[in-house]
């Protein structure tokens, strides 16, 4: 699909918004009713702190995913500033956004989560998640000017794009 830069593999995300102990105690009952539909192994799960620069009104039915992988020559500290402080202007400038959050790892409550939850562990540092009600408007306004040249260029700077992997997702609220 146009506008992907490296899908992933997975192909369900569950998303909790409470407090790390409640959210992990959420998973562990939605992963046990789950059973093995889940590959606990190829799952991560990522424990951190939301940050929300445009706030949904509503819950529009995409959410685009970007699982993001800092360049080895970043820390993940400076990373994350870098991330938050300058490049986070590229989702505030762009059409078509409806929502914009990061969801920022906290490496050892990450690490907690994964080795409590038996899964895989995480090979990222943040998560960019734009909410967005159509998918064509979307890229059609990242792509028609220099917006998406420009946040690539900046993504090469401290994003290590190979290892990164983006998905595109139908909302389903439960």
């Amino acid at each position: 699909m146009t506008g992907i830069v490296n899908a992933g593999p997975h192909t369900c995300v569950l998303e909790y918004t409470q407090s790390p102990a409640e959210a992990v105690d959420a998973a562990e009952r939605d992963l046990a009713w789950l059973a093995d539909r889940v590959d606990l192994k190829g799952s991560f799960a990522l424990a951190g702190d939301r940050l929300i620069f445009i706030p949904s009104e509503a819950t529009p039915p995409i959410r685009y995913w970007y699982c993001m992988r800092r360049r080895n020559d970043f820390s993940h500290d400076d990373y994350l500033v870098r991330y938050r402080d300058i490049h986070s202007q590229f989702g505030l400038d762009t059409s078509g956004i409806e929502g914009y959050t990061q969801w920022h790892a906290n490496l050892e409550a990450t690490a907690a989560a994964c080795e409590r939850l038996g899964i895989g562990g995480c090979p990222y540092d943040s998560i960019s998640v734009l909410d967005i009600a159509e998918l064509k408007s979307f890229f059609t306004a990242a792509m028609s000017t220099d917006i998406g040249e420009r946040a690539t260029a900046d993504e090469q700077r401290f994003v290590d794009r190979a290892n990164s992997h983006d998905h595109i997702l139908e909302l389903v609220v439960a």
